[in-house]
């Protein structure tokens, strides 16, 4: 191989590893929780999620069925990016759960992190007791 083509397929293999760790993004963590709404759920009830800091990500709807709600929400743990490596040591720290009743809030939750959720081996969270909301 000439010496020219040694430089070029270093070339490349430089870029092709720089390129391949500049896409690279730190994993999504999951936050589970699930809960119960106590009194009359009407189809203008709506559960809102808000994590803090901000999860970065686009939240699906939750469902809420017969008084009942689970929800499992995306946080992205970048933290910065760099050249050739991530920050991903971003964690959440609340979580608040807001009850809407025809766009009016009815009531509200917040729990922290450290205090009311269990993390799993792949650094997912899960709630420890469910949430109870009172419609008014």
């Amino acid at each position: 191989m000439s010496r020219h083509q040694q430089v070029l397929v270093a070339t490349v293999i430089f870029f092709s590893a720089a390129c391949g760790s500049a896409r690279a993004k730190c994993r999504e963590i999951y936050i589970s929780l699930e809960g119960e709404v106590k009194g009359a759920v009407t189809a203008g009830d709506q559960i809102v999620i808000e994590i803090s800091p901000d999860s970065n990500t686009v939240a699906d709807p939750v469902v809420l069925k017969d008084g009942y709600f689970k929800a499992k929400v995306a946080f992205d743990t970048t933290r910065s990016g760099g050249r050739f490596r991530h920050d991903c040591s971003r964690r959440p720290a609340n979580v608040t759960t807001i009850l809407l009743s025809n766009a009016k809030e009815q009531d509200r939750s917040t729990l922290t992190i450290e205090d009311n959720f269990s993390r799993d081996r792949e650094g997912d969270y899960s709630l420890s007791t469910p949430i109870v909301l009172h419609n008014r």
